[in-house]
């Protein structure tokens, strides 16, 4: 027989995808306040991945729009969430797992006015692409809203 106790997640508090959301937006907000932050990096991307991943799938409460939103936006978000599902296992676990189009990350060098006020950001390089983290997040919060919004 297992402990009553054995079944319940160790979340320390998180109970369902709109709190990781609520704490992701938290994370946003102290990553635009230093984007050179490895430690803000870090725990943006870990987050945003495992919001996306994993807590929007196994939610039992998260509503049917919500997850039918969730899952037809899943091709188009495919790329980008692939880079950055690449950044928080790679951080995570020390090295890359599965980073297949990852290329690099790379600070971004001061060649414009917002590079020259805001200083350089973390980028996110593919094959394909270029992912500034600063926009990753600005993306991911919009999309968060859309998929939590009921209306």
């Amino acid at each position: 027989m297992t402990h009553p106790k054995a079944e319940k997640a160790l979340t320390f508090g998180f109970n369902s995808a709109y709190d990781v959301f609520e704490k992701l937006k938290r994370d946003a907000v102290k990553l635009k306040v230093d984007y050179r932050s490895k430690d803000e990096c870090f725990n943006f991307s870990l987050t945003a991945w495992h919001l996306y991943h994993d807590w929007i799938k196994n939610d039992i409460k998260l509503s049917r729009l919500a997850k039918n939103k969730h899952e037809s936006s899943r091709l188009a978000m495919k790329p980008m969430m692939h880079a950055l599902e690449v950044l928080a296992n790679s951080n995570k676990h020390i090295k890359a797992r599965n980073n297949q189009n990852v290329v690099d990350t790379k600070y971004v060098e001061i060649t414009d006015y917002y590079t020259y006020c805001y200083g350089g950001f973390p980028t996110i390089i593919t094959e394909t692409a270029e992912y500034p983290l600063w926009k990753i997040q600005e993306l991911l919060i919009e999309y968060f809203e859309w998929i939590f919004d009921e209306s």
